[in-house]
Parts: structure tokens; sequence; C-alpha cells
């Protein structure tokens, strides 16, 4: 069992590196949105970020099952906390609920970085909105201020004559 677990504690390892790795994209996602400029910005550097935490994710989520199918295993799978530290050995169990912890830890810190870039994308869609406000405004003006007494869809040539 202590072989079977260890494959356990692997996974859970690997799983938690990823997780560190997405929090670093979130952190980078979350710095480029605050200092993005509506007037000049490009989105192009949030989609590189939205992608390759898109392939960790997938990545995470085959470690899961992998995670899921180990603790099918050794049979563990359905057991609460309580009942996995009965059957584990106290130090496999430690080891076990450090990882969980740490990972658990880690994604509510991904969270609050999403919230918080959810907010100032918020604010930058009220930005782009009046943006686009604006040149409309200015696009009407300078149509009613270009066009002297010229009615183009007024004019027509009646072809039968």
């Amino acid at each position: 069992m202590a072989g079977d677990f260890n494959s356990v504690l692997t996974a859970l390892c690997q799983k938690l590196r990823l997780f560190q790795d997405i929090k670093t994209i979130s952190v980078k996602q979350l710095e480029f949105i605050v200092a993005f400029d509506v007037e000049r910005g490009s989105f192009e550097p949030w989609e590189k970020f939205f992608n390759s935490r898109e392939k960790l994710m997938l990545k995470a989520n085959g470690l899961e099952d992998k995670i899921n199918h180990y603790r099918r295993d050794i049979g563990i799978n359905d057991l609460t906390d309580a009942e996995i530290k009965e059957k584990l050995f106290p130090e496999h169990y430690q080891e076990y609920m450090r990882y969980s912890e740490e990972i658990a830890e880690i994604i509510s810190g991904i969270l609050a970085n999403d919230r918080r870039a959810m907010d100032f994308m918020k604010v930058l869609l009220d930005k782009t909105g009046t943006k686009i406000n604006r040149a409309r405004v200015q696009k009407k003006a300078f149509n009613a201020y270009t066009q002297y007494e010229s009615h183009p869809e007024a004019w027509f040539f009646d072809k039968k004559k």
C-alpha cells in the first residue's frame, strides 16, 4: 500500500507545481489588466496568458483523474479525511494533507486574482464603451458638417424613359 500511495503523492506534487504555474500566470494576467491602456493597448498578451493557462488546466484535470484512479486502487477515494487518516500511515497522511492544503491555498489565490482582474475588466469595458460613444458622436458631427446639401439617397434615375 505504501508503494501505491507514493503514486498518489507523486501526482499531488505534480498537481501542486501545475497550480503554482497557473497562479504565476494569473498574477501576470492581473498585472497586465491593471496596467492596460485602452487608447493604445492590445489584448494579444492576455490571449497568450489565457492559452497557456488553459493548457496547464487541462494537464491538472488529467492529473486529478490519475489521482482519483490511484485513490480508488488503494481504497480511499470515497473516504473522509478522518477515515483516510485511520487507514494510512501517519507520515503519508501528513504529506497528503500538506499537498491538499497547499493546492487549496493556491486555488484560493488564483480565484482572488481572477476576481480582481474581472473588476478591472469591467472598468476597461466602461472606458471602451465611452470611447466608442465618443467616436460615434464625432462621426455624426463630421458627417453633418461635410455633406453640403447633398442627399445621394434621394436621387434616382428613371431607366424606363
